[in-house]
């Protein structure tokens, strides 16, 4: 039996938590892998989970206080749902709280996967514990659909990285732009693969939904950056087709005119509300992923251009492009027209599947 570690992105938001999770139980299903979330979890982790705020100006630590108590007891119940999901279902390692105490004392593996998320974001500060920078001994380096979290690569971007990611055996990556940039810069074919959410199927995230107490049909919106403008799109598609809108959302400081705002909902919970939508307006990667498995007819909203290449390069392999409607297309955006769904393959899958393989039956 092979084991796996995995390092991912540490973060409470939906995507991050059920791509480490989809991650996990493919490998150990699959391959009947002993597999391992690593745990590492700073201080400073700690702290962006609180609701007061201790960074930005004055102003928007007090605006952003003010509202997060105000909505303190959704809030709470989230991180409590999140914190019930990841007992339940993750197999993690101890906990590592600082990239010091994790390089000195990483844990023997076969197999040592970064990914996935914005763990190649070159910005972070975290850099040695995602892109692997320990000795892997008789073990082997992989990027498993990582994502760098920008689309422009500043000149020194490559200085940076590149010491690491020499030292991997194999690499991948989620978007079509960092994948091209990673085969020009180490000089080897670097293929795209997909978002580990992708590995399950519509059985296996049923069977983890937790559906809404919502008895009707609805529109539901997933919102990041979207604000005010997703929600237009949501409102024209509602009086067309004389439903109510739901709309899940971390701003506390915006109280959109929706029939349900939706804060305290755990990843259990995140899954059942795409599971039961009838239509479904994002501005989300992940909300795109979710509304594909359980076959939902949607809309991608491009709310910032720089930020939106994994979900624009998901969607190109969904030939899906149609779905995106932009800023200047919300005024003309007609929901009489809303597109039938037609159920599109997605090679993208299998692809990636055959490139876990080819990692996983690696000899050694």
């Amino acid at each position: 039996m092979k084991t796996i570690l995995i390092y991912t992105y540490k973060h409470s938001n939906y995507g991050a938590v059920l791509q480490a999770y989809a991650l996990q139980k493919y490998l150990r299903e699959t391959y009947e892998a002993d597999v391992k979330i690593v745990d590492f979890t700073t201080d400073a982790h700690l702290k962006d989970d609180r609701l007061i705020r201790t960074t930005g100006s004055i102003v928007e630590r007090v605006v952003f206080t003010f509202f997060n108590l105000i909505h303190s007891k959704e809030l709470k119940s989230r991180r409590e749902k999140t914190k019930l999901f990841k007992e339940q279902y993750y197999v993690q390692t101890d906990r590592f709280s600082s990239i010091d105490s994790l390089i000195s004392n990483n844990p023997e593996a076969d197999i040592y996967i970064s990914g996935s998320d914005q763990v190649f974001n070159p910005n972070s500060i975290y850099l040695p514990v995602y892109y692997l920078g320990f000795k892997k001994g008789n073990g082997i380096k992989v990027a498993y659909a990582p994502s760098f979290g920008i689309s422009k690569f500043a000149p020194d971007v490559a200085e940076r990285i590149k010491p690491y990611l020499v030292d991997f055996d194999f690499i991948s990556c989620r978007e079509t732009i960092g994948a091209d940039y990673l085969t020009t810069l180490l000089g080897r074919t670097v293929p795209t693969v997909c978002d580990p959410t992708l590995l399950l199927g519509t059985t296996e995230w049923s069977n983890i939904a937790v559906a809404p107490n919502f008895d009707k049909p609805y529109i539901l919106v997933y919102e990041i950056n979207g604000g005010g403008d997703i929600v237009s799109i949501a409102q024209k598609l509602a009086a067309v087709k004389g439903l109510p809108i739901v709309c899940i959302t971390s701003k506390t400081h915006r109280n959109y005119k929706v029939n349900k705002i939706v804060r305290d909902a755990g990843p259990a919970e995140f899954v059942g509300w795409f599971q039961k939508a009838t239509f479904v307006v994002t501005d989300s990667f992940h909300g795109t992923v979710f509304s594909w498995i359980f076959e939902k007819e949607f809309f991608y909203f491009l709310a910032y251009e720089g930020t939106s290449s994994r979900a624009i390069s998901l969607l190109k392999h969904l030939g899906c492009e149609d779905r995106v409607v932009t800023k200047d297309k919300i005024g003309n955006f007609d929901a009489s027209q809303c597109l039938p769904y037609q159920r599109r393959e997605l090679p993208l899958v299998d692809n990636s599947k055959r490139f876990i393989d080819s990692f996983m039956w690696h000899e050694q």
